[in-house]
């Protein structure tokens, strides 16, 4: 029985092919990461459990239930909750930092244009009060233990700070 988990796991894996073979260039941008990204975790999810076949169309909802047993969810054996979280961290890790440094090319185009007049600084503010909040945020969930994402969390916001200096000092 064709499912549509495989559809789906097909068509993840053909966005990130094309993704990645998309113009042939050698340079693998932040756009193109989190679309490969992406379509790979839907691609695992899509793995992770089958759905159950639909109940016979006659017959008593007796006859069904002894005909049709409800399947048990496929299990990856090595994908369990530990191994999940693992991964999640050290994508979470990864991306936060690739973000991290996307703000010094923005940094880096200010100063050398010497005019801020182009960017908001109430999109700037926001984004420094979303990124504290949700450093602050994942700190006390973590029992106010810093780790590897709440760093990188922390990073975006201080670049989030260099940056609104950087247009505020232009600007005024």
């Amino acid at each position: 029985m064709f499912h549509y988990r495989i559809l789906l796991l097909f068509v993840s894996l053909g966005i990130a092919s094309a993704a990645l073979a998309s113009g042939g260039a050698p340079v693998f941008s932040v756009q193109t990461g989190a679309i490969v990204s992406l379509a790979l975790i839907v691609g695992v999810l899509a793995l992770g459990h089958r759905t159950p076949a639909p109940p016979a169309l006659n017959g008593s909802s007796v006859d069904i239930a002894i005909q049709n047993p409800p399947k048990e969810p496929l299990r990856i054996s090595w994908w369990n909750r530990e191994t999940y979280i693992a991964v999640l961290n050290r994508f979470a890790t990864l991306m936060g930092g690739i973000r991290a440094l996307t703000y010094i090319p923005t940094i880096l185009t200010l100063m050398a244009s010497a005019n801020s007049s182009q960017h908001s600084l109430w999109t700037w503010i926001s984004w420094i009060l979303a990124n504290g909040t949700m450093t602050m945020l994942l700190y006390e969930r973590n029992d106010r233990k810093a780790d590897s994402v709440i760093l990188i969390q922390l990073a975006n916001t201080v670049m989030c700070v260099v940056t609104t200096a950087v247009i505020l000092w232009y600007r005024f």
